[in-house]
């Protein structure tokens, strides 16, 4: 008996409910409650099953979630750093009662209310820039806190464009007949200065400020640990990740 052969309707027909029925095992998946993702022990079980080292498998988990840490590096511009960021591992999940201390020493700390996200385990506190959040790992549970400024980079990015053009006008000077001495000595005084105390003031007060905020996330990363730990020795731990197994 021959093979049986299916024709372009047959395939695509074939392939539309292969997807209806894997839809349908995702959605039952979901009303089970069954927990979406897989373990690493479950990824390198598959990848040994297709000839992939486990220990490979490891080490490319590990490299996305320093390829994701990696995303919240200092923002740079021209150099100069206009972003502050810190990630701290928690040793448990903070429950809403730990989460609400958390957001008072946020308030505290940066004279903001802010605003408060609760989306499933993802908390999240933000006003503006500034932004904080706990979020699930592979192992459980950390902080990650990252703020930007818009006054120091917009300063840096103006005196320098400030710059610039004063180059540019002096480069070209030979071709602008009717520009007199006087007129271009008080072009370069006011673009020159202007051009510097934005670049200066940038730059001075880029060291001040990512400072204090990195020295903030310090204290807030910590104190989170506390409230989490505490709620470990007390026994009453909130819920880590579940193993997988």
């Amino acid at each position: 008996m021959s093979e049986r052969r299916y024709d372009d309707d047959e395939v695509r027909e074939i392939f539309e409910r292969a997807s209806e029925l894997a839809a349908d095992t995702r959605a039952g998946d979901s009303e089970l409650g069954g927990q979406t993702g897989m373990s690493l022990a479950e990824l390198q079980s598959i990848g040994a099953e297709a000839g992939i080292d486990p220990d490979l498998v490891a080490r490319a988990a590990t490299s996305l979630d320093q390829t994701r840490l990696d995303a919240d590096a200092p923002v740079r511009l021209l150099g100069v750093p206009v972003s502050a960021s810190h990630v701290v591992d928690l040793p448990g999940r903070l429950d809403d009662e730990d989460w609400d201390q958390l957001v008072v020493r946020l308030r505290d700390h940066f004279q903001a209310r802010g605003t408060v996200l609760h989306e499933g385990t993802l908390r999240s506190w933000s006003n503006g820039n500034l932004q904080v959040l706990m979020e699930p790992t592979r192992t459980g549970y950390r902080l990650r806190m990252r703020t930007l400024s818009e006054s120091i980079r917009g300063r840096l990015l103006g005196g320098t464009m400030m710059l610039f053009f004063l180059v540019v006008l002096l480069s070209t000077v030979g071709l602008i007949g009717d520009l007199t001495i006087a007129k271009l000595a008080a072009l370069v005084g006011i673009m020159g200065g202007t051009g510097v105390t934005f670049a200066g003031t940038a730059l001075l007060d880029s060291r001040r400020w990512t400072a204090l905020r990195e020295q903030q996330f310090r204290e807030i990363g910590a104190h989170a640990q506390e409230l989490a730990a505490a709620r470990l020795a007390a026994g009453d731990d909130p819920g880590r990740l579940p193993s997988g197994d």
